[in-house]
């Protein structure tokens, strides 16, 4: 099959059924009015007349607003730097989609400022969804597991519940299985066994770690079965030193969908949960995925909000790691959360996990939490 595009060129396929788009590419002069491509500090719109295929790596920019236009990022290596990353108008940002995840390696990098100006409810180094869609698609994978055996103090080989598809130069996270969050650590792969079930690190452990072990509470308490979380840090898209925002300006306008990112802000947003949202009235389906989430205070905040899945993420955070309140049908599932270090002693005690008051179909279960 052939299609023809008047003035425009000829694309082929061997397939039977092919669908076909077309962009205005990034790296084209006749995307931009005059001609003249976003340099160094630019604010970049993309309007409702306007899908746009990031096929270059562009200059660090001021702002980038998707207003009521698209951004799609091309299947290739990617970075993108930005103070301001916002959707509205029923914009849209995809990077990779559910049924085809974005395949190579992207870091936008998002510049928290104190000097710049800091928009309502968004503030400063913020990807914010205000009326549209986000679409970031990372490669998936077996987010987090538990030992298979206890491992001792000095081992490089751990036996794990199920099997991983990690491979060597992968960093994971191991919880703490005693009342001391110092014994967690983060450690590299090396290698991974062919069934998938043991891997062997660069450097032994600096702590222990305990196998698989059944509590009994006594008549009437259904036994638990615990043993040591460990969970992977990288992925393939990183989403580095700003957050994410949701604030709605209409019910019903937004729409997240986020599975398999990197979110690293351990040095960065101060105060700050690293995902708010804001009295949200979420489109049905929304969610964060099987996401790795390091910061160095809050993860997931969510308030007032209505709809959003939360599952298979693994948190690393001085605070904490999820905090819904007043939320209407929110679905926290197999998430694992710990901490490297003590949080700030000066501060009130932190949760892992905070749920208040949540009504509808919520839901909260399979969860694991170390060190809080």
């Amino acid at each position: 099959m052939s299609v023809h595009v008047s003035r425009k060129g000829i694309a082929a396929t061997t397939a039977s059924v092919a669908s076909f788009h077309y962009y205005d590419l990034w790296s084209a002069a006749r995307t931009w009015d005059g001609g003249v491509f976003p340099g160094p500090g630019s604010s970049v719109q993309i309007p409702s007349t306007q899908i746009v295929l990031l096929d270059v790596v562009p200059p660090p920019l001021f702002s980038l607003v998707i207003d009521g236009g698209k951004l799609v990022f091309d299947q290739m290596d990617l970075a993108l730097e930005t103070s301001y990353l916002l959707i509205v108008n029923g914009g849209h940002l995809e990077i990779g989609t559910e049924s085809n995840p974005f395949r190579y390696h992207c870091v936008i990098t998002l510049m928290e400022s104190h000097v710049e100006p800091s928009l309502p409810f968004f503030g400063t180094g913020v990807l914010g969804l205000s009326d549209g869609i986000v679409d970031i698609h990372g490669l998936p994978h077996i987010t987090w597991t538990r030992f298979r055996d206890t491992a001792m103090a000095g081992a490089t080989q751990l036996q794990l519940e199920r099997p991983v598809q990690w491979q060597s130069g992968d960093t994971i996270v191991v919880g703490s299985s005693t009342a001391n969050v110092e014994d967690a650590e983060e450690a590299q792969v090396q290698s991974v066994s062919a069934d998938g079930m043991t891997i062997t690190l660069t450097q032994p452990l600096v702590s222990g770690y305990l196998g698989p072990k059944e509590t009994d509470e006594g008549p009437g308490c259904n036994p638990v079965r615990l043993a040591t979380e460990m969970g992977l840090i990288n992925r393939n898209i990183v989403l580095r030193r700003g957050g994410v925002t949701v604030a709605p300006t209409v019910p019903g306008g937004a729409t997240l969908r986020m599975a398999h990112v990197s979110m690293d802000a351990s040095t960065h947003l101060a105060g700050r949960y690293l995902v708010h949202i804001y009295k949200a009235e979420l489109v049905p389906g929304s969610y964060v995925s099987g996401c790795s989430i390091v910061a160095s205070t809050g993860g997931i905040r969510s308030t007032s909000s209505r709809g959003l899945y939360v599952r298979d993420n693994v948190f690393v955070t001085g605070g904490d790691a999820i905090f819904a309140e007043y939320c209407h049908d929110i679905v926290i599932q197999n998430n694992f959360a710990t901490a490297l270090a003590q949080s700030d002693l000066t501060s009130p005690p932190r949760a892992m996990f905070t749920i208040s008051t949540p009504s509808g179909r919520s839901q909260v279960s399979g969860n694991a939490a170390s060190g809080s």
